[in-house]
């Protein structure tokens, strides 16, 4: 039996507490046995295993993605499709995930499990308060996150 993975993160690499837990995921799955691929959007470049690992490279100013976090990104869209394609994964497991408008239509048809490490999907500074004040914010996108400046 195959067994097959594709595991998804905005970053594979040293980072905080979500890339040290992916790092560790993507090597126990490995060295359990599993057929273990990676598709990122950055990544530091000794970490990968060329014919396992995709990365989408993040290109242009980092204002822009902010705002491809809430909007179609065909090109990541279109890369994954052909990653998955290429795979045919078992299952997928997501991580952080900023771009969910260009990757979740992506995996459609496929296995999709996700642990949740921030709250990037609700929140666009992630923090889940208002960066004017420092209040609570009751999450979620709208007028409220420039009222706040937190755009």
């Amino acid at each position: 039996m195959r067994n097959r993975v594709l595991l998804i993160h905005n970053h594979y690499g040293s980072g905080g507490g979500a890339e040290t837990h992916f790092h560790s995921l993507v090597h126990a799955l490995r060295e359990s046995g599993y057929d273990t691929y990676i598709f990122a959007l950055s990544a530091n470049v000794n970490d990968l295993i060329p014919e396992h690992d995709y990365v989408y490279w993040k290109k242009g100013r980092p204002a822009l993605w902010k705002l491809w976090r809430y909007v179609f990104h065909p090109n990541i869209y279109l890369t994954l499709r052909k990653v998955v394609k290429t795979i045919q994964p078992d299952w997928i497991h997501l991580h952080v995930v900023e771009q969910p408008l260009s990757i979740l239509p992506a995996l459609r048809d496929q296995i999709v499990v996700q642990s949740v490490h921030t709250a990037g999907s609700v929140c666009l500074t992630s923090l889940l308060t208002h960066k004017d004040d420092l209040q609570p914010c009751e999450g979620g996108v709208g007028l409220k996150c420039l009222m706040h400046r937190c755009v």
